[in-house]
């Protein structure tokens, strides 16, 4: 579904009127509706669009990065019970998918979709080191889509008391180097907040050309992990920056706090420059 001719009209008409007499609308009175306003217009930037791979923009993201590929290979981080796999398979039903999850329920359903669909899992968290950890969950709904290494995204951002799994972490540069693999086409990182500690754990393959494009989620846990936005540019000066509409990818290019740090849900692709 587009806007019409008269629907754009009336908006641009809009943006003109409040732009413009900025002063008018900045008072108390006003405060809620701008508040709505501005919740409205975020979910328009591709924040807080996580209910279906379409409205994320996922399902478009893999058809173009895995759609045209030969044996595309991808590596899924923090891959839940596999919908993310299924979905880059049916980008691309060649693709070689290693998937690693690291919750002991989880990784049951993961298991049972890796075996029915012709993917590789791995009961496996991902870090900068090998080593044993402690994965937080709901203790009444193991295996949600909130389990964290960090305590406190239980605890403060969902209210929660966190039950504690232990769990195994492995650095993705010693896979990739046992695998013997010359390229991953697609990461995707998806580890509530841990994300750039996964990075880390891939930075020798980063640095040599291996890893073409990156997928992952930047969100209010990294308030917790206390990772920014510019933290993860300044990791990745090779790669472009994107977030992910439903119908494409908007570029991320000159950095202002303003319009990056938003701590919400959203995705992010960096792709390979050249």
């Amino acid at each position: 579904m587009k806007l019409t001719d008269e629907q754009l009209h009336i908006c641009k008409q809009f943006l003109d009127l409040y732009i413009g007499n900025r002063e008018l609308f900045t008072t108390v009175e006003l405060f809620p509706e701008n508040w709505k306003l501005y919740r409205a217009v975020v979910r328009t930037l591709g924040i807080m669009n996580w209910e279906t791979p379409e409205l994320s923009g996922e399902r478009v993201f893999l058809e173009r990065t895995l759609g045209e590929l030969t044996e595309p290979v991808v590596i899924d981080v923090g891959a839940h019970a596999g919908d993310y796999c299924l979905l880059a398979l049916a980008a691309n039903p060649k693709s070689r998918i290693f998937a690693f999850e690291p919750h002991p329920g989880t990784f049951v359903k993961l298991a049972e979709a890796g075996l029915a669909h012709g993917f590789e899992v791995f009961q496996e968290g991902c870090s900068d080191q090998a080593a044993e950890a402690t994965l937080y969950d709901y203790p009444d709904q193991p295996g949600s889509q909130h389990a964290s290494v960090y305590k406190d995204v239980l605890e403060h951002i969902h209210r929660s008391t966190a039950e504690g799994h232990p769990i195994r972490l492995v650095r993705l540069d010693d896979f990739i180097r046992e695998r013997k693999l010359s390229r991953v086409d697609l990461l995707k990182i998806d580890t509530e907040g841990h994300e750039m500690a996964v990075l880390q754990g891939v930075e020798e393959s980063i640095r040599s050309g291996l890893v073409r494009t990156i997928h992952f989620e930047f969100n209010e846990m990294n308030v917790y992990s206390r990772c920014f936005f510019r933290d993860f540019m300044d990791f990745l000066p090779e790669y472009d920056f994107f977030r992910l509409l439903p119908d494409g990818m908007v570029p991320l290019k000159s950095y202002r706090a303003l319009d990056f740090e938003f701590f919400a849900y959203q995705n992010i692709a960096a792709v390979r420059q050249g």
